[in-house]
């Protein structure tokens, strides 16, 4: 079964007594996804915001400029309006996606 019939299937109902297992499984797969992301981001790379609150902080870049762990601090582009906001955002893996050398 690939990707897009499994969809359907999920859809469909077939998955209808898992579907709680299947969710735990994704957010599981995405917590393993984010902490490999933040074991790579490395001081001095942009990154994109997301799933961040309020929402107008999503999707502004911003440049690495501190790692400790898992946690990095950025510091978003200048040009930004971050509202009540600094500037400089403490994140966990899971609210940005490292943008490659060419994409920023």
């Amino acid at each position: 079964m690939d990707a897009h019939e499994t969809l359907d299937a999920i859809v469909g109902g077939e998955f209808d007594g898992i579907l709680n297992v299947m969710r735990d499984a994704i957010r599981t797969r995405e917590e393993i996804v984010a902490r490999r992301v933040a074991d790579s981001v490395e001081i001095g790379d942009t990154v994109v915001l997301t799933k961040l609150r309020p929402k107008y902080l999503s999707g502004l870049k911003a440049a690495v400029i501190d790692k400790h762990g898992q946690k990095i601090t950025v510091k978003i582009d200048t040009d930004a309006d971050t509202g009540r906001f600094s500037n400089e955002l403490g994140l966990l893996p899971g609210m940005y996606e490292v943008l490659r050398k060419d994409e920023g």
